[in-house]
């Protein structure tokens, strides 16, 4: 899988559990809603990465309220960083 697009459209529930229990060596592109990063933003993606060992060249956070530059601080050999508020997902064209 080359591209994960993931939403809270299982509710609360689905927080960043579900990433914990994926391992995607083939992952280019990320697209997750902050608010399944919750508690901690950075440490699920930063492990998915790690555990994957992909090579992830695009991460799209949706309505992130954490400062930009501790996701590239964290995951410096992502390539682009986008960042969109809710009302801006329509533009997203994935």
């Amino acid at each position: 899988m080359e591209t994960l697009i993931s939403s809270d459209a299982f509710g609360p529930n689905s927080r960043s559990a579900c990433l914990e229990m994926l391992t995607l060596p083939a992952l280019r592109r990320l697209q997750i809603e902050a608010t399944l990063l919750r508690p901690d933003p950075i440490a699920p993606l930063v492990s998915l990465v790690s555990r994957s060992g992909c090579k992830l060249q695009e991460l799209c956070i949706t309505n992130s309220h954490l400062a930009r530059d501790r996701y590239q601080t964290a995951l410096p050999s992502v390539a682009s960083f986008i960042f969109y508020d809710i009302d801006d997902e329509e533009k997203l064209g994935w």
